[in-house]
């Protein structure tokens, strides 16, 4: 087996756990974490994680390769407010030699579940785009030891009409590291779309993403919502299109309910 990073795992663990402090700048209106920002802590851990076990994105780079994102579920049983404390654990597993799962589970200090969701990642190779087996790429330790992962992300059926449409222009602070659209604006980009009267009784429960591809600094996107199903929780399903070429680059299915939190 072939393997460029070789590096400074000492021991391979496919499980970490972390305790966040949910932030001021990370909560809304009713002073509860936002949804965007829950797959900011996501992205955060799996970051944190993975550089821990020398495959991170600034690792891939020097290598010519780099991480994307495919597909993501989000399941949110309770929202926590400012100053809460909760206890993040993320865990991988490679799946068919091509996939990198992850899942990840957050708790309170009582152990309840907060929010758990899972995701997709697939390796590719910078000068192709196209993506590489990860048993020929990554180091053997990560394959020992797997904790089981299902492959089983909801399918998205495309909108059948065009409710909600709003042109979008990528800026500069929408932008991660490898200057395309960071994975969480889609997601944000897609709740803004939802009409505020749905915003202001509402909160996603359920969400998932298919990505389908990306964007870059000043190009110009339409985000597109259909109403799916309004009672007893509304749903929508959102696509994000890339205006110049009118390629697909998310597909996002989000569902409502309501929460009855008390002003904090």
């Amino acid at each position: 087996m072939s393997s460029f990073m070789q590096s400074d795992i000492s021991d391979n663990k496919n499980k970490l756990s972390k305790t966040y402090t949910v932030r001021y700048s990370e909560t809304g209106a009713n002073g509860r974490i936002t949804c965007p920002n829950i797959l900011n802590y996501f992205q955060d851990i799996a970051t944190f994680h993975a550089g821990k076990l020398g495959i991170s994105a600034l690792d891939l780079i020097q290598k010519n390769f780099a991480w994307v994102i495919y597909k993501l579920n989000l399941r949110v049983y309770d929202y926590p407010a400012w100053d809460t404390d909760l206890h993040l654990t993320t865990w991988r597993y490679p799946d068919k030699k091509l996939y990198e799962l992850r899942s990840f589970e957050a708790k309170n200090e009582e152990g309840r579940i907060l929010f758990s969701g899972k995701c997709a990642w697939v390796m590719i190779h910078l000068d192709t785009k196209k993506p590489v087996r990860l048993n020929r790429y990554l180091p053997e330790k990560l394959f020992t030891n797997p904790i089981k992962i299902n492959n089983d992300f909801t399918l998205i059926d495309p909108p059948e009409q065009l409710d909600i449409t709003k042109n979008l222009k990528v800026c500069m602070h929408h932008l991660d590291f490898n200057r395309h659209v960071n994975n969480t604006i889609y997601l944000q980009w897609a709740i803004e779309n939802v009409p505020l009267k749905i915003q202001a009784s509402f909160l996603p429960s359920d969400v998932d993403i298919i990505f389908c591809g990306d964007a870059v600094l000043d190009d110009d996107l339409q985000c597109s919502s259909q109403y799916v199903d309004f009672a007893p929780e509304p749903v929508f399903v959102h696509q994000i299109f890339h205006l110049q070429n009118n390629t697909e680059l998310t597909r996002i299915k989000t569902q409502w309910k309501k929460f009855d939190y008390s002003p904090i």
